[in-house]
């Protein structure tokens, strides 16, 4: 059995207050312009790595495929 403790705050960044044209909000995209991978795989590895409690190999591997 898993136990977790303690808690996670997520927050949105980069959302414009104008919106779109609809009214709804439209958040910026997020960019690493240093790094080798886009943010959407680099997001998602570390959601891997925290969530599911993975060693860095594991999330290697599970990328690669």
């Amino acid at each position: 059995m898993m136990s977790v403790v303690g808690t996670v705050t997520l927050t949105v960044c980069g959302l414009t207050a104008a919106g779109s044209q609809d009214g709804g909000m439209m958040p910026e995209r997020t960019t690493y312009p240093s790094y080798r991978f886009p943010a959407e795989i680099i997001h998602h590895a570390v959601w891997l790595y925290h969530v599911l409690s993975l060693s860095l190999r594991d999330v290697e591997l599970i990328l690669a495929e």
